[in-house]
C-alpha cells in the first residue's frame, strides 16, 4: 500500500465501529462464556433478548414494568437483568439529576448502553451513516459525550467524590 492508504482494519478501529463480525464474536462471547459464570441460573437468550431490548431504548427513561411485559417476566426479573448488565459495566443507569418544576420528582434513571459500538451492532447499523437516520442516533450522541465526560471527569475536581464512581 502506498503512502496515505490504510490497511482495511485501521478505519474501523480509528472509527470505533464493531464490524459485523467482531460484534458478534463479543455479544456470542459474553452470552455463551461470561454470562453462566456470573450467574448459572439466568438464560443467556433471556439476557441477549434483554441487551437488545436496552439498545432500542437507548437514553430512555427506565420504565421496568413495560420491558417486563415485553418479555413477559416479572419488573423485577427484568431490574435484576438490568443490574447484571451494570455489573459487568455494559450498561450505565444514569441516576435522575433534578427535580421536574411541575412537582413531579423523576426518580427513574436514563439507561445507556455504555459502548457506542456495541449499541450500533445492537441496533443492527454497519455504516455510520446508516446512524445519521436511524431514531436513536440522538440518544448514541447523548450516551457517547456521557462515557466521555464522565471517562475525562476527575472526581475530587468536580467534588463528587465517591458518588461519581457510584453512576
Amino acid at each position: 500500500m502506498g503512502p496515505g492508504r490504510l490497511s482495511p482494519r485501521v478505519p474501523r478501529a480509528v472509527s470505533g465501529c464493531l464490524g459485523p463480525l467482531d460484534g458478534v464474536s463479543f455479544t456470542r462471547t459474553f452470552l455463551e462464556r461470561d454470562i453462566p459464570m456470573l450467574t448459572p441460573r439466568v438464560s443467556p437468550e433471556a439476557i441477549g433478548r434483554f441487551w437488545r431490548m436496552i439498545a432500542h431504548n437507548q437514553g430512555q427513561i427506565w420504565n421496568a414494568s413495560a420491558l417486563a411485559h415485553s418479555m413477559d417476566v416479572s419488573a423485577a426479573t427484568v431490574n435484576r437483568y438490568r443490574d447484571l448488565l451494570s455489573g459487568a459495566f455494559l450498561v450505565r443507569a444514569l441516576p435522575p439529576w433534578l427535580e421536574n418544576l411541575g412537582k413531579r420528582l423523576v426518580k427513574s434513571p436514563k439507561v445507556f448502553l455504555r459502548d457506542s459500538g456495541v449499541l450500533r451492532f445492537l441496533l443492527g447499523l454497519e455504516e455510520w451513516r446508516d446512524l445519521a437516520m436511524h431514531p436513536r442516533s440522538g440518544a448514541s450522541w447523548e450516551g457517547f459525550c456521557l462515557e466521555q465526560t464522565l471517562a475525562s471527569a476527575r472526581p475530587t475536581s468536580i467534588g463528587l467524590g465517591v458518588a461519581l464512581n457510584s453512576i
